[in-house]
């Protein structure tokens, strides 16, 4: 049960840093 939370919880952060990654990309692009 604690190992899939953990997993959850990891695909979720790496979910937020996609995004993240994604729009500093846009804004490195837009300026």
């Amino acid at each position: 049960m604690f190992i899939f939370e953990k997993r959850a919880l990891m695909k979720k952060i790496l979910q937020n840093y996609f995004v993240l990654l994604m729009t500093f990309a846009r804004l490195q692009k837009g300026g």
